[in-house]
């Protein structure tokens, strides 16, 4: 299971596409009024789930970069 994982995760243009889509700005990017490859998208990401208690997953998982590594832990 984890050699899946791992290979799956070496497409940048699919796990980009299970995050946001293929099709115009995602839902996730226009809630937050940036897309994903905008030098803003993180700090509106975070912005907006800090609306939520205890929610850091989703910025874990959205704020990577969708052509690169994963963010920075704060």
């Amino acid at each position: 299971m984890q050699r899946w994982y791992d290979g799956a995760q070496r497409d940048r243009w699919e796990v980009r596409a299970v995050a946001f889509g293929v099709d115009g700005a995602s839902g996730v990017e226009r809630a937050v009024g940036a897309r994903a490859e905008d030098d803003d998208f993180e700090e509106r990401l975070t912005g907006s789930l800090g609306q939520f208690v205890d929610c850091r997953w989703p910025r874990l998982y959205l704020a990577a970069d969708p052509l690169g590594g994963p963010p920075e832990q704060p």
